[in-house]
């Protein structure tokens, strides 16, 4: 699994690109953001120290996705395209006890 392969399976699931870019100039305040727009999602990053830190802060915000930080409740089926063996076993488990 690649960071590309994560980006490119993302798109699928939201049904648009996502645009990666460095933030312009320097930035002590901000590590990465992530905006939701109509047409496309862009995330800012930070210019890292590295690559895998560059990959870092892109793997968070893509989290924010994943999590959909922008609405409130996440379906069971939207959870299983990410995390489908987990999803599996709560559905097994059955009601937690009271």
């Amino acid at each position: 699994m690649s960071l590309a392969s994560i980006q490119r399976h993302l798109e699928r699931q939201r049904g648009r690109k996502i645009v990666i870019n460095p933030i312009a100039g320097a930035t002590d305040k901000v590590c990465g953001l992530w905006f939701g727009l109509d047409h496309m999602d862009l995330i800012l990053h930070a210019r890292a120290a590295s690559e895998v830190h560059r990959q870092q802060i892109v793997l968070h915000e893509f989290a924010h996705m994943v999590l959909r930080h922008e609405q409130e409740i996440v379906s069971p089926e939207f959870a299983g395209t990410f995390f489908p063996a987990m999803v599996r076993n709560g559905r097994d488990r059955g009601p937690s006890p009271a």
